[in-house]
């Protein structure tokens, strides 16, 4: 294996490499698992596009996003919902940069991915949380503070106790 094949499968992230029509031409382990096939070989000779593993409601937004990329070279951080083979999307955080021949002339795309529903599935809590405790102390009468297991209630420190 050579180093290059190393350090895509040691990245923690999924790696696609893409050329100009969006072809699959290199994987990581990473990315077939989280398109949920069992092996790169398995990937890369489903023949699916750039296009068929990006949801139908983020592909209108997807040629300006390659054109975007093509003319600064990088795009960081873009979020889209991508499907797995089995047709089920996930939200994925992508990174895409412009791969070139010796000429500087573009060739296709590297985009390096991951699977962010974990983080999603946080970020609404943590807002049905903020939303559930900010009702609580704007339909208060009492002052109400929240500090590290201790509230302020009726002008005294009360213990309180966390609940999930």
């Amino acid at each position: 294996m050579t180093n290059y094949k190393q350090f895509l499968e040691t990245l923690p992230d999924c790696v696609v490499v893409f050329d100009l029509e969006g072809r699959m031409l290199e994987a990581n382990q990473q990315a077939a698992e989280t398109y949920g096939c069992a092996s790169v070989e398995e990937l890369l000779s489903s023949g699916k596009t750039a296009f068929d593993v990006i949801d139908p409601t983020d592909l209108e937004r997807t040629a300006g996003t390659m054109q975007e990329a093509l003319s600064q070279g990088v795009m960081k951080n873009i979020e889209y919902n991508l499907l797995r083979v089995d047709g089920s999307s996930y939200p994925a955080e992508i990174s895409v940069s412009v791969t070139q021949d010796e000429n500087g002339d573009p060739t296709g795309f590297v985009s390096v991915f991951r699977d962010i529903s974990e983080r999603k599935r946080m970020q609404a809590a943590l807002e049905e949380t903020e939303a559930k405790y900010s009702a609580v102390v704007e339909q208060a009468k009492d002052i109400v503070a929240i500090t590290a297991g201790w509230a302020l209630q009726e002008g005294t420190y009360k213990p309180c106790k966390h609940e999930e």
